[in-house]
């Protein structure tokens, strides 16, 4: 992603409470994370919704512009700790956490978002589910069909969400990973 797009990302005025998804994937993902410990990669829109049904959030965030948008737009009382990381740290900010039930891996720079994927494989708890939005990009999906068979089943769902850039309703898929119980 360009500087210039970057950019075009920052908040203006109010974040709204939901996600960047197809409706149907923003249902899915409401299901599995009602009451469930959730690691986001990427704050935005979705932290906020998440954060009225999340046991706890704990959000990574790589623009410190967001952050503090965000922390102004959370209640005292939400189960939820947004921190900063500069991009090339991001993915590591998931190792001090175990046996989460959902991580949803929504931020900007897809080679992080790569790392971020891969960086989570240990720290979702056994029946829980790995959630990538974007699937559709190249090395999203190279990622996520590179998978463990074994361990690993996926579900990806096809929708059209409206573009945060463009503000035009585009075809976008988002996986959602399950881990196996062994």
């Amino acid at each position: 992603m360009s500087p210039d797009s970057r950019a075009k990302r920052k908040p203006k005025g109010e974040i709204e409470a939901k996600p960047v998804l197809p409706e149907g994937a923003a249902v899915f993902l409401k299901f599995l994370c009602t009451e469930a410990r959730v690691f986001e990669f990427g704050g935005g829109g979705s932290t906020l919704w998440l954060s009225q049904f999340v046991t706890s959030l704990i959000t990574i965030e790589d623009d410190a512009d967001w952050v503090t948008a965000l922390l102004a737009k959370l209640p005292g009382c939400a189960p939820v700790a947004i921190r900063y990381a500069p991009t090339s740290e991001m993915a590591a900010m998931i190792d001090a956490e175990h046996d989460l039930d959902v991580v949803f891996v929504d931020c900007l720079i897809n080679k992080t978002r790569r790392e971020c994927i891969l960086r989570s494989l240990n720290h979702v708890k056994p029946g829980g589910w790995l959630v990538a939005d974007d699937y559709h990009f190249p090395i999203v999906k190279r990622t996520i069909d590179g998978l463990p068979g074994s361990m690993w089943s996926t579900v990806i769902m096809r929708g059209r969400k409206m573009h945060p850039l463009t503000e035009k309703l585009v075809t976008t898929e988002t996986a959602f990973c399950h881990k196996a119980v062994l």
